[in-house]
């Protein structure tokens, strides 16, 4: 049960740190023209 929890976790704490990394590339790296 732990390493389940631990596996979950682990996938969590890396999609965030991926969703951070991509959200501040394209903020960073998208400023001068709106790609909406």
């Amino acid at each position: 049960m732990s390493a389940v929890w631990i596996a979950v976790i682990a996938i969590s704490l890396l999609g965030l740190i991926f969703g951070l990394i991509l959200g501040y590339a394209s903020r960073r790296f998208a400023v001068q023209d709106d790609p909406v």
